[in-house]
């Protein structure tokens, strides 16, 4: 699963199943991300609202965690209860805001939306 972070914005991403490799009863939810050029690790509890078998998780960026980097970065959660338990992983692209969409001059008689991101 990919993840979308904007710098300087409140994120919200939810991940379902998660608790499919869960070993223990009361845990700890930690995040792991790893930048993608650079290979720094940062780490950040977070605690998810949970939906049947939906985990939101909420990340404030620049006030929970900052992300120095624009770009991809690998994520992995772990549940922690004393010892780390792989849960699930992925990848994340951190972006600036993106831009109002332009529209351009109507071709043939189409329009389009062109957004700078």
């Amino acid at each position: 699963m990919t993840i979308a972070i904007q710098k300087a914005s409140s994120n919200e991403f939810s991940l379902s199943n998660i608790l499919v490799k869960s070993i223990f009863a009361s845990r700890t939810y930690l995040f792991k991300f790893i930048g993608g050029s650079t290979k720094a690790e940062q780490t950040l509890v977070l605690a998810p609202t949970v939906s049947d078998n939906r985990f939101n998780f909420t990340l404030i960026e620049g006030t929970d965690i900052t992300f120095n980097e624009l770009g991809f970065y690998e994520w992995k959660l772990y549940e922690v209860n004393g010892t780390q338990n792989l849960l699930c992983d992925g990848f994340m692209k951190v972006y600036n805001t993106v831009n109002e969409p332009t529209t351009p001059t109507a071709l043939n008689g189409q329009t389009y939306k062109v957004y700078n991101g």
